[in-house]
């Protein structure tokens, strides 16, 4: 069971492994409530930002259940942990995530305001392990979660936050070199897992030129189409799609579109490009083959 605030980056999971039925942790409870149901202890230690661990009563009183808060696990405190047949008792797990705390925002704009940015995922366009048809869009998994806390380099991840984090905005980034490019969305949603897994095109209508932000100077389109959101993809088979991002044809419709900014991108013209920029036929700023390193964190 995962916990994410991003008003914090307080990230804590409660595994099966960590449970012990039989046992209670003495001497650590600061706060003590009745709930009705083991979830709910759980929640509560999320809520209490010195909460690491928490006994559960096991027998039903009145239709409720007795929880206590610890502000310490029993690592360390083995002498602590205690028989008691009447409890069960849980140890929170630290997941370490990369949070920009910054107020002054992202970019050089500042485009994604304020501070509180929980990462997501960092994506490599050079790489496969992000194309638009990996598993790793639509299932519950991590990867490489251990560098989800080095910042902006070119460690790729995705985190738990991917399918456990509500939000109400999007800041994307791209780095070409050196330079870090950033744009924001407002789209509201119980994860990105809810707006990706499904395969289904979910449309944001974004400006193309702020997207084209994320390239900077070099940045191309197509002059047409312009389709945007998520799952975003071509009639034709074949053709351009991305997870997140927009598409652009040379033609007057989006059957068979030669160009994309994106994220988790794949199909023509190369399908190796899994995010970046891509563009073939009368970009608006020539050809581009841009492959960039990608990154995605919600508020």
């Amino acid at each position: 069971m995962y916990f994410v605030f991003p008003e914090n980056c307080r990230d804590l999971v409660f595994r099966t492994t960590r449970l012990f039925d039989g046992k209670r942790l003495i001497n650590y409870v600061i706060l003590a409530a009745e709930v009705k149901d083991k979830q709910f202890c759980a929640a509560l230690c999320f809520m209490e930002n010195n909460c690491f661990s928490y006994n559960t009563k096991t027998r039903v009183i009145n239709g409720k259940l007795k929880c206590e808060l610890n502000n310490a696990t029993h690592e360390g405190h083995e002498n602590d942990l205690l028989d008691d047949p009447d409890y069960f008792y849980c140890a929170a797990e630290m997941i370490p995530v990369y949070c920009h705390m910054d107020n002054n925002g992202l970019g050089e704009n500042r485009e994604c305001n304020g501070g509180g940015w929980t990462l997501v995922m960092k994506t490599d366009g050079t790489k496969m392990t992000f194309h638009y048809d990996s598993q790793l869009w639509s299932n519950n998994e991590s990867f490489n979660a251990h560098d989800g806390t080095t910042g902006f380099d070119t460690l790729e991840t995705k985190l738990p936050t991917y399918w456990s984090t509500p939000f109400s905005k999007i800041c994307l980034g791209m780095k070409i070199n050196t330079q870090l490019n950033f744009i924001s969305i407002d789209r509201p949603s119980n994860s990105l897992h809810a707006l990706v897994a499904d395969g289904q095109y979910r449309n944001i209508t974004l400006d193309r030129d702020k997207w084209k932000k994320l390239v900077g100077s070099q940045a191309s389109l197509q002059h047409n189409c312009n389709k945007d959101g998520f799952n975003v993809f071509s009639t034709n088979f074949g053709l351009s799609r991305t997870r997140i991002g927009i598409l652009g044809n040379n033609e007057d419709h989006c059957r068979s579109c030669d160009s994309r900014i994106g994220f988790g991108a794949g199909g023509g013209p190369d399908n190796s490009n899994t995010c970046g920029n891509e563009v073939r036929y009368g970009g608006d700023n020539g050809d581009k083959h841009l492959k960039t390193m990608g990154y995605i964190l919600v508020q």
